[in-house]
């Protein structure tokens, strides 16, 4: 066997085989076309690999995770072949450029304090919404929480609206934060922002204290069959699909 894989390495690093790998990452190796690319000539079976992927990702390139996943090479090997086709000008390698980005990468713990500043405002917005009028809203929309932000002075540079987009985006996956319609999303207007219910006291304190009802100015005149009826009631109606 031992042989063979040397066999192998010697006729892909001469340029006579290519190498190919399924959907379940099992490696085949097949004659290369006498017109095909005699850049690849003198790489070794991982560097074919990596490269090859690299090719199907097309113009958008791909991370070195991204790589990994897909050929299931340990990421010292990944980076190691990348290096050497960095080195034969066979790739380039981009690094990323950004708000979230660092001279030394992504910048991961800028990103957790914007995630807890953002967490923290919607936070405080449930709690309020809880403990005051029927009208007072637990959902914020995108400029708001961007200006909560930048008054936190957490951030040394101006966040965009699609900075704050992106950090609750992340927050949603998360199931941290949730997302309903704005008032005007028929005319393309951004969601709006809330706490998610897991994020709210087990003991339900917000919504039994936000029922409607209790703050109501016309609560006594209210029943089903009157002028002032809860059947259709848009604060009750909210209230009832967590849109408070």
């Amino acid at each position: 066997m031992d042989r063979i894989i040397q066999c192998i390495n010697q006729l892909t690093q001469s340029g006579k085989l290519e190498v190919l790998q399924t959907a379940n990452r099992e490696l085949l190796w097949r004659l290369r076309d006498a017109s095909a690319d005699r850049r690849l000539d003198g790489l070794d079976t991982k560097e074919v690999m990596v490269y090859e992927q690299l090719r199907a990702f097309g113009n958008k390139g791909a991370s070195a995770q991204q790589l990994q996943s897909r050929s299931a090479m340990p990421q010292r090997e990944i980076g190691k072949c990348l290096n050497s086709l960095e080195a034969k000008k066979l790739v380039k390698i981009v690094r990323p450029a950004g708000t979230f980005f660092s001279g030394e990468g992504f910048d991961q713990e800028f990103v957790d304090v914007l995630c807890q500043q953002c967490t923290l405002y919607l936070r405080r917005k449930a709690e309020a919404a809880a403990t005051s009028a029927a009208t007072t809203s637990a959902s914020a929309t995108l400029e708001e929480v961007q200006q909560f932000i930048g008054q936190s002075r957490v951030s040394t540079v101006a966040l965009s609206l699609d900075d704050i987009r992106r950090v609750l985006r992340a927050l949603t996956l998360e199931g941290v934060v949730e997302t309903r319609p704005g008032p005007y999303a028929g005319a393309g207007s951004s969601c709006l922002y809330r706490l998610a219910r897991s994020q709210l006291p087990a003991s339900g304190d917000f919504g039994a204290v936000r029922v409607p009802c209790v703050s109501c100015p016309v609560a006594p005149d209210c029943r089903i069959g009157g002028e002032i009826s809860p059947i259709g009631c848009v604060y009750l109606t909210d209230w009832a699909k967590g849109q408070f």
